[in-house]
């Protein structure tokens, strides 16, 4: 395996953009409050970050925190029963409306995500583990209003015919779209799938998360692995992000800065991760 260059952390962060971090409050313990993950975003000199909560809207915390640190947050909802009554285009359509850059299909509420993690999540109530009802009518028009709205759509925990579906209507709509952490136990696609989407939604992105490799994680995977997932699909088709901020992760933002550097030790060219961190997020939350 090619030794990683040592880069300082600044280097590898200057101007990055995370797509993914989880901050408090949360029904599940965080490391950081959002104020907190703001500073230190700031402070590590990178240009943006998404909060991201399984149970509630963070529209109006990226506000509040943006407000308050003079720092590029963004928000968005997460399609969870106990959040927005499922996947609901008049709940995305007011959460854009008041900002949100970003929409998550179901997370913990999945088909796929109940299957793989049986009963409610520790730190979740029971109506997160409701399962969320696809309909491909109400992806269809929460597709238009991301489109028409400018802000992009994530695939969350759903498995493979699911996250199809959904970059269909948003190819459709003319939204953006992201698939969610391919890698991570669910939806856990193999290289073959990622490939098999990349070729057939030739706009699509592919999220890699710092997380996915966490020994905290459950069934994590190798950073070999991850880099092998970016190959697969193509480089240019994919953005680092770090689904950070659980109290054994340590603080933020070094386990992004060791992700990114952990893929090039794999023999991921230095611009090439410095581009996944920086100019192809920053594209999705213009």
């Amino acid at each position: 395996m090619p030794v990683a260059p040592q880069l300082a952390d600044a280097e590898l962060l200057a101007g990055a953009v995370d797509l993914h971090v989880h901050g408090g409050p949360d029904v599940l313990a965080r490391r950081h409050s959002d104020l907190e993950l703001a500073r230190r975003a700031q402070a590590a000199g990178m240009a943006g970050l998404v909060l991201k909560c399984h149970n509630e809207s963070t529209v109006g915390r990226a506000a509040g925190a943006r407000e308050a640190t003079g720092f590029p947050v963004s928000g968005g909802l997460v399609l969870n029963p106990a959040v927005s009554g499922g996947i609901e285009p008049d709940a995305v359509l007011t959460s854009l409306e008041l900002g949100a850059r970003v929409i998550w299909m179901p997370t913990l509420a999945a088909t796929e995500h109940l299957r793989a993690f049986p009963g409610a999540a520790p730190g979740t109530n029971r109506a997160a583990a409701r399962p969320a009802r696809v309909s491909r009518s109400a992806i269809r028009a929460i597709c238009v209003h991301v489109a028409r709205h400018d802000a992009f759509v994530a695939t969350g925990h759903l498995g493979r015919v699911h996250s199809a579906l959904v970059a269909e209507e948003a190819a459709a709509a003319g939204a953006r779209v992201l698939f969610q952490h391919p890698d991570y136990t669910v939806p856990g696609l193999s290289l073959r799938a990622q490939a098999s989407l990349a070729q057939r939604f030739p706009d699509a992105l592919f999220e890699r998360c710092a997380y996915v490799v966490s020994a905290d994680a459950p069934r994590p995977t190798t950073v070999e692995r991850v880099a092998a997932a970016i190959r697969a699909v193509g480089v240019e088709r994919n953005v680092i992000s770090s689904d950070l901020g659980q109290p054994a992760n340590g603080d933020y933002p070094d386990g992004l800065a060791a992700f990114a550097r952990s893929l090039i030790g794999t023999g991921l060219g230095i611009g090439e991760v410095r581009e996944m961190l920086t100019e192809r997020p920053a594209a999705l939350l213009r």
